[in-house]
């Protein structure tokens, strides 16, 4: 009897994480995936509440406990998301111990920058040339 096989591909993409100049594991995820950019994309909200609750906080020395306090929740709470997001244990192995909003904003900028080709891939199998040019 003839061996049959079916092969799919889930479209994930994985990329290696370098955190400090150590390759400290690999991020996976599948752009294709409803399910994956539903919670990707509903995490892009809460970022920018986070964003702009830190731009609103007090820059003076009479603040920084309050300061670095609201600070150290945010970036608690981003993690947190991120693991929802992206599975548990993804901000330990990206941010490793600690996490810093330019942290964050590296991640964020190198998955967009990870998401924008795979899914403009997608959809220009769908549109006409001439639409592509407009």
């Amino acid at each position: 009897m003839e061996e049959k096989k079916l092969s799919l591909s889930t479209g994930t993409i994985a990329v290696p994480v370098e955190r400090d100049g150590k390759q400290v594991g690999t991020l996976c995820f599948s752009p294709e995936d409803p399910a994956f950019l539903n919670r990707f994309y509903e995490l892009l909200p809460a970022l920018e509440a986070q964003r702009a609750a830190l731009a609103a906080l007090p820059r003076d020395a009479s603040h920084a406990a309050g300061t670095l306090a609201a600070l150290n929740d945010a970036c608690g709470a981003l993690r947190g998301e991120i693991d929802a997001v992206f599975g548990a244990g993804t901000s330990a192995m990206v941010f490793g111990e600690g996490c810093a909003p330019s942290l964050l904003e590296q991640f964020f900028e190198g998955i967009a920058a990870l998401l924008r080709p795979a899914r403009e891939e997608k959809l220009a199998r769908y549109l006409a040339p001439e639409d592509i040019l407009q």
